[in-house]
């Protein structure tokens, strides 16, 4: 068992460069505007009874609109919200409800749509979106229809649209508004206050395959979904907390808790000094620590912490299936010279993720320098 889960933690330490490589790019892709169609972003379309949605491939039309677009943004320097007309962008304003200046939204997906009536309705039209973006529940999002009228101009029709969950978006059309999108293909645009990762960061349900025993593998996702406060869990922080690559010196601490397990019996929790064996003990509950495992191995960075912030918890999504009431505790390595210092951190399985806290000095000292994050666990199977 120990051979198994330590051997699949090395793979996940090979495949972090590769994660953080990927979303240096796409900030650079995304600032402020998409560069090319998203279509192949989008997994799943689900839509109200009555209707038909799908995407389509560009053509010579909607490619001559994005770059219109991306000109205009780009080598214009101009906020996205200007490039359309003053009504459009009035509604924009109207359905961001003041809650940001609509100057710092940025256009995160251009592609082109269908929608069409399936049977005789004259019911509103709603539809839920599934991408392979990081959309997170509660974040801004203004959806806009775009089709031409009679005499060649684009017509643009704003929606409020909700992320209900991770990536998924699901907006309404009003009776009066559904027959004008339904009559021909639309241009389906996306803005929000906030760019997130594209790409390895949902699948949809039917993908999802149950595991008893816990497998990393470089197919495998981990995902930030919250950064809070834990007294205070309503109240927005700046704080941004993010997967990076280990450093040279975290992976040659992983090499000597290998070695560690591989000469003591298991006894995974005498690598660490004995205040930390104390606080994991105490943590966790009267369990007996002997008997935990390491399931996962990151490395975190943060910006924006303000040291008269306290504690903030994180819920982070591992790919290993967590269960309720499970003995879970997180280790977190602070890099100090040549050596690595240890603490244990309160970590409570959520169904979706583990909620782990940070200890106010712990980020003080994360500020510019990335820390390990060991997840230790009782195993999911006995061996």
């Amino acid at each position: 068992m120990k051979k198994l889960v330590l051997g699949a933690m090395i793979l996940m330490l090979l495949c972090s460069a590769s994660v953080l490589n990927a979303e240096e790019v796409i900030r650079s892709e995304y600032t402020d505007t998409a560069g090319t169609s998203t279509q192949d972003s989008v997994k799943q379309i689900d839509n109200s009874e009555g209707f038909q949605m799908g995407t389509m491939e560009p053509d010579a039309s909607s490619q001559e609109t994005l770059d219109q677009m991306y000109a205009f943004v780009r080598d214009g320097k101009n906020p996205p919200i200007r490039f359309f007309d003053e009504a459009t962008q009035e509604k924009i304003r109207q359905l961001t409800k003041g809650k940001v200046d609509v100057e710092a939204l940025h256009l995160t997906e251009f592609m082109s749509v269908s929608i069409a009536k399936t049977t005789a309705t004259d019911s509103g039209f709603s539809a839920e979106i599934l991408l392979d973006v990081d959309y997170q529940p509660g974040q801004l999002v203004i959806l806009l229809l775009g089709s031409m009228d009679e005499g060649g101009n684009l017509v643009w029709l704003p929606v409020e649209a909700e992320v209900v969950s991770l990536g998924k978006l699901h907006f309404d059309v009003s009776p009066e508004d559904t027959e004008a999108v339904t009559q021909q293909k639309q241009l389906l645009l996306v803005m929000t206050d906030r760019v997130g990762k594209r790409g390895g960061i949902v699948q949809k349900e039917e993908d999802r395959i149950p595991q008893d025993v816990p497998s990393i593998t470089a197919d495998d996702i981990i995902i930030i979904r919250r950064v809070y406060y834990p007294d205070k869990p309503d109240l927005e922080t700046a704080l941004e907390v993010s997967l990076t690559e280990l450093t040279p010196q975290m992976q040659a601490e992983t090499d000597k808790l290998k070695e560690y397990m591989e000469n003591s019996e298991n006894q995974l929790l005498g690598f660490f000094e004995q205040s930390v064996q104390d606080e994991v003990k105490l943590l966790l509950h009267g369990y007996d620590a002997n008997q935990l495992v390491v399931y996962e191995a990151v490395a975190l960075k943060q910006e924006g912490y303000k040291d008269t912030e306290g504690d903030v918890a994180v819920l982070i999504e591992f790919p290993t299936p967590y269960q309720p009431r499970q003995a879970v505790v997180a280790i977190a390595g602070i890099p100090s010279g040549e050596t690595i210092t240890w603490a244990a951190l309160r970590t409570v399985v959520k169904e979706n993720g583990l909620d782990v806290t940070f200890k106010q000095h712990l980020l003080a000292q994360m500020e510019g320098v990335p820390v390990m994050l060991l997840i230790l666990s009782e195993p999911a199977v006995q061996p």
